[in-house]
């Protein structure tokens, strides 16, 4: 009983100072820690990555004394072999990357990076995956999206055929109308021109190419409608309510098929859950 709360208390003391390194990264990203963060932050961060390379070179030298059923190994292998497939399991990859953009900061050999480096190590948020509770639900939506790729794969096969057809159509209808004009000291070359949204002037019209018009699909026919560009053409209008109305089909298709592997795997999932109580 007193190794479990040994156990219980190293865990919890490990999660919080995950969630504390994390907040103070959050925070040293606001304007007022920039170009470098105050020193109390520096002397924060030196204090978690310390424990958190303590904790990890611990695990790694002395897991050749745990049993390989406790490290989630297939079979019975060697220390040497123990240790290195313990080392590269990927949560153990995802602690390694949390702690090693400090030492190459401090290394000075990315200074131009470090703020980046330092962001990278919010990578240790991964690891609270190692909950019993969070690695159950994860586990489920691994396997429901496995189960449902060839199908996501499929649709999304038909997606992109249907965003190049729409594309083209929007680009027919708001990027062809080409002036030499237009605001001529700001265009000598010219420029591909469309009517204003209230019909009484002309723009330019920011759907140059077909592929530029691939960003407004996907935020058309999924329904976000940022509204940061839109037609303003009669044809244009028209293919953006098809568009919308293919996007919601679309859409409900994966549901669908996601919703299909979910409930096959609810059932299992939750019978799993319980008899781990």
């Amino acid at each position: 009983m007193a190794r479990d709360t040994r156990f219980w208390t190293w865990d919890w003391s490990l999660a919080a100072h995950e969630i504390f390194e994390i907040l103070e990264i959050l925070e040293i990203t606001y304007d007022s820690c920039r170009p470098r963060p105050g020193i109390a932050f520096e002397y924060i961060e030196a204090v978690c990555i310390g424990f958190f390379t303590v904790e990890y070179v611990l695990r790694i030298l002395l897991v050749h004394r745990v049993s390989w059923q406790e490290i989630g190994l297939p079979s019975k292998v060697g220390p040497l072999t123990k240790t290195w497939k313990y080392a590269t399991q990927w949560l153990n990859l995802v602690d390694f990357l949390a702690i090693a953009p400090y030492y190459v900061s401090l290394s000075g050999l990315y200074e131009g990076s470090t703020g980046a480096l330092r962001v990278l190590r919010l990578v240790r948020v991964f690891r609270l995956l190692k909950s019993p509770k969070l690695r159950d639900g994860v586990d489920m939506v691994i396997s429901v999206v496995g189960e449902s790729l060839p199908g996501i794969l499929s649709v999304f096969s038909l997606t992109s055929i249907v965003c190049i057809l729409f594309s083209s159509c929007l680009w027919i209808a708001e990027g062809t109308d080409y002036s030499v004009t237009y605001k001529p000291d700001l265009y000598p070359r010219g420029v591909y021109v469309r009517p204003q949204k209230h019909g009484y002037g002309q723009e330019p019209t920011p759907f140059t190419s077909i592929s530029h018009c691939f960003w407004w699909f996907f935020v058309t026919a999924t329904t976000v409608g940022y509204g940061d560009e839109f037609p303003t053409t009669t044809l244009g209008r028209v293919t953006a309510v098809g568009t919308f109305y293919a996007g919601i089909v679309l859409v409900a298709i994966e549901l669908t098929i996601v919703g299909r592997a979910l409930k096959q795997s609810l059932p299992q999932w939750s019978g799993q859950v319980s008899s781990k109580r």
